[in-house]
């Protein structure tokens, strides 16, 4: 269904009964349920994190405390983010159709900000894996020969395509989000300016 058919079908409804679009309370319902799901995926990532930092953490070794240390702050990090990024946007302020579509909008900008953080922690992250990697790297027997030799090492040649995977994901991910926001922004105007209009004509 394109824009047009969307807004006339929601608009229909909205006249007609003044009961919350079919369409828009299964997209808010559908979001509610990803935002559950995703937020148990987080706690199962971050307790699975915690049990490998716990074992470097009983090894002993200065490079799996700082390891474990890292693990720790990426950690706490991306949930504090998360719990606030979510905050506000569970549910609709009241049962109304303003409502739904407001808080539709809210969490795509929210979507947006999560994605833009996805790339700085990552980033932040491979930074420091790098620097962990090249100075285990030149503490071996066989230290590389130069950071070209580095850097293209069989495992960081795999890192690098992981990269460039999750990099394209977030690009297609932001692009698909920024249209359903323009989307959904102009279905909002639409509402409100209906509304508006049918309160002016009462």
């Amino acid at each position: 269904m394109n824009t047009d058919d969307e807004l006339d079908a929601w608009r229909a409804q909205w006249r007609h009964n003044d009961s919350i679009p079919v369409g828009l309370q299964a997209r808010v319902t559908r979001e509610t349920r990803s935002m559950k799901i995703g937020l148990a995926a987080e706690c199962l990532v971050t307790l699975a994190y915690l049990g490998v930092s716990i074992k470097w953490l009983l090894e002993g070794s200065d490079e799996a405390r700082v390891l474990a240390i890292l693990i720790w702050v990426v950690t706490a990090t991306a949930l504090g983010f998360s719990v606030l990024n979510q905050w506000g946007a569970w549910k609709p302020a009241t049962s109304t159709t303003r409502a739904f579509l407001e808080i539709s909008v809210l969490r795509l900008h929210r979507r947006r900000q999560a994605l833009s953080f996805a790339v700085v922690l990552y980033a932040v992250m491979l930074g420091f894996m790098l620097r962990f990697a090249w100075l285990r790297a030149s503490a071996g027997a066989t230290p590389p020969e130069s950071v070209w030799t580095f850097l293209t090492t069989p495992f960081l040649l795999v890192w690098w395509f992981v990269t460039a995977v999750f990099l394209s994901a977030v690009a297609w991910r932001l692009q698909r989000t920024r249209a359903q926001l323009t989307h959904l922004t102009a279905v909002r105007a639409q509402f409100l300016a209906g509304d508006v209009t049918g309160q002016s004509a009462d």
